[in-house]
């Protein structure tokens, strides 16, 4: 009999709850992005949401073939590789917008400019894991495998310490933030901190960033112990650690949603208005317009 093509049976009713899960992520995403015109994070958690949402429709497809399922079993190894990526980037934004919220002297570059650095560093992370993978795929040899694990293993080594990075320039700029004071918290946005929602952005981007933490750790330990190590092969790890922790990731900016907490900003023009908004420095007109399906 030929060899498990994932080294084991992929569970059926655990990889349709994940189609499932990401689907409905999928639907709300659409939906929030549509109503709040927040396009930018809407495209990039859209793209997240649709990867894992394949992916997981590929492992079902490695359940009932699990000796042949050799195409969907690449495709979903390449997108739940890409799925998180598109997701970092979501939250990178969100250091954009809490500087363009607060106040540009709070950032140490532009807002747009933190998006540019933090996505340019994923990407190089992310071509060196499929780099390292295209290698050891393609390898006829143990050697020539285990370099391109090796290289693979360097790439994520190196997007957990960019988003580690990020992660802690995040929580420097809200410390700034706090110690300025709000006398000092000067933007064309500023009134946008009176919306219901707002109070809850911030935890809920450091709730999605911890668990996209825990799951590029684990993404570390997975390779460095090889294709063929307990972890690779037992699929519980896999579910809980790479699959969970991205739902859970993507799930308080779906309840939480910007477009919902600050509403849309431009993080290239200060003080350009969404349409139907006026001076966000008269209060009375931002109280009337504070949620943004009302607009």
């Amino acid at each position: 009999m030929d060899e498990l093509t994932y080294g084991y049976v992929p569970n059926l009713g655990a990889n349709v709850a994940g189609a499932v899960l990401f689907g409905l992520i999928l639907v709300c995403q659409l939906i929030l992005g549509n109503r709040t015109k927040e396009r930018f994070f809407a495209l990039l958690w859209n793209l997240a949401a649709s990867l894992e949402f394949v992916g997981y429709v590929c492992r079902i497809v490695g359940h009932n073939r699990p000796y042949g399922a050799v195409t969907e079993y690449q495709v979903q190894q390449v997108i739940l590789l890409m799925g998180p990526a598109y997701m970092a980037g979501g939250l990178y934004y969100q250091l954009a917008a809490l500087v363009t919220v607060y106040g540009r002297q709070f950032g140490y570059v532009s807002p747009r400019k933190y998006i540019v650095i933090f996505a340019v560093l994923d990407c190089v992370a992310l071509a060196v894991q499929t780099a390292g993978g295209a290698v050891a795929a393609s390898s006829d040899s143990d050697d020539s495998a285990n370099t391109g694990r090796w290289v693979a293993v360097g790439g994520m080594c190196f997007q957990v310490a960019t988003l580690t990075a990020f992660v802690l320039l995040f929580a420097h700029t809200l410390h700034r933030i706090h110690k300025a004071g709000e006398v000092n918290w000067t933007s064309p946005y500023s009134q946008r901190r009176h919306r219901k929602l707002f109070k809850y952005w911030v935890p809920a981007v450091f709730v999605s960033l911890l668990f996209l933490e825990i799951r590029s750790i684990y993404r570390v330990v997975e390779l460095a112990n090889g294709w063929t190590s307990y972890l690779t092969r037992n699929e519980a790890y896999n579910l809980a650690l790479d699959g969970l922790m991205i739902f859970l990731g993507l799930l308080p900016l779906t309840i939480i949603h910007p477009g919902v907490a600050y509403g849309r900003i431009s993080i290239r023009h200060p003080g350009r208005y969404a349409e139907g908004e006026k001076d966000e420095n008269n209060v009375d007109e931002v109280h009337l317009n504070e949620s943004v399906y009302s607009s």
